[in-house]
This record gives C-alpha cells, sequence and structure tokens, in this order.
C-alpha cells in the first residue's frame, strides 16, 4: 500500500500475537539473541515469493501461533463441552468434543498462524452466549464475539449474521428490539477498532488488504 508492507488478512490474530511475541522478544534480548531477520526471494517482478526465516524470527512465529491458534484451541474445545453439555451427557459432550477438534482440519489450522481457529472460537462463543439453555445469556459479549470472528476471517461474516438472526429470531415477544440493542452495543467497540484499523492501514473504513 503505498510505500508500506501490510498483512492482507483481517488483522485481530496479528494485534493478539503482539503479545506473545513480546513476551518472546523481551526473553530473547534477555538472553543475548541476536534480532530477528529474514530473506525475501523475489521472482519476476513479484516480490516475497518464498520467505526464509532465522531461529530466532522462527520462535517468534512459533509463540504467535502458540498464544492465539493454540490457545483458541483450547477455548474452543472448552466452549463446544460447555455448549453440548447443555444437551447431552458429561461422557457424550467430552467424546463428540475431542472427535471436532482431533478429527477435523481444526487441529491442523490450530498448530500454524492462521485466523481460523480464532474465528471458530469466537463464533462458537457467541453461540454459547446466546443459547437458549444458557443460565443467563449475554448478548453485548456475543456482539463483540460475533464482531471478533470478523476480525479474525472476513468471511466469518456469513456466519456472524447466521448466529445474530438465529439469537433474534428465537426472542420472546417483546424482546426483539432489546436483543438487537445489547448486540449492537457489544458489537461497536470491537466494530470501531476493525474499521479503525481499515481507515490507517488502507484508507477507508470498507476497504480491506485484499483490495491491493
Amino acid at each position: 500500500v503505498g510505500d508500506r508492507w501490510l498483512s492482507d488478512k483481517a488483522p485481530f490474530p496479528a494485534l493478539a500475537a503482539t503479545v506473545p511475541y513480546l513476551v518472546t522478544r523481551t526473553l530473547h534480548r534477555l538472553l543475548g539473541h541476536a534480532a530477528p531477520s529474514f530473506e525475501a526471494e523475489s521472482r519476476q517482478g513479484i516480490p516475497a515469493v518464498r520467505v526464509t526465516l532465522d531461529e530466532s524470527a522462527r520462535q517468534l512465529l512459533y509463540a504467535s501461533s502458540v498464544g492465539v491458534s493454540g490457545i483458541s484451541f483450547v477455548c474452543l474445545g472448552l466452549l463446544l463441552r460447555t455448549f453440548l453439555l447443555r444437551r447431552f451427557s458429561e461422557r457424550t459432550a467430552f467424546v463428540a468434543a475431542a472427535c471436532v477438534l482431533l478429527g477435523t482440519s481444526i487441529y491442523p489450522y490450530a498448530t500454524s498462524f492462521y485466523g481460523h481457529v480464532p474465528a471458530a472460537m469466537c463464533l462458537l462463543a457467541a453461540l454459547v452466549l446466546t443459547d437458549g439453555r444458557a443460565p443467563q445469556p449475554r448478548y453485548e459479549l456475543a456482539g463483540a464475539s460475533l464482531i471478533g470472528a470478523v476480525g479474525c476471517e472476513y468471511i466469518a461474516l456469513f456466519p456472524a449474521l447466521v448466529i445474530a438472526i438465529h439469537a433474534l429470531v428465537a426472542a420472546p415477544r417483546g424482546e426483539f428490539f432489546l436483543r438487537t440493542r445489547r448486540l449492537a452495543w457489544g458489537a461497536l467497540p470491537v466494530a470501531v477498532v476493525l474499521l479503525g484499523y481499515h481507515q490507517l492501514a488502507f484508507g477507508a473504513p470498507w476497504r480491506t488488504g485484499y483490495s491491493f
């Protein structure tokens, strides 16, 4: 974008990774490790066709993967177990959650620095928070989670809309507008962060890295 290099991906996983990255980089400095570096190979006018990381950079990438995708994987499992426990026995919920986590593409994505598992975690969190069997539904947190999913993977907008519509359609008479307002209040501050990033990085709130 102009003379700046930016990721074309949704920004929230990278923003979340600043914490494990900072912790690991601080440890590197204390231990006297070299600053991270990389080599980018260009081909036929296309920059960074292949990127090679040194040891410090690989460790920082690993810390980012564990700190974002790995932790999201654990939270996803706990959320899925909670959702299933409201409907099935303890054993059934555990086995079903384990099969979903370890028997699908969720597991390999959890071992790399992608936004898929964090997005899935946010979507499932919203579903758990708005579940009709929840002891106390929390629509503000659900709204924040739905926009958080979009901030992890833009295409998560579509399942996020489905979950939001389901929560509103299932509202008893007289609660539709109350639920709508609560979802919107929760979503607003997260949406401001996401759209503000787009404005600063790409020049317009609705423009994403895919435009470039």
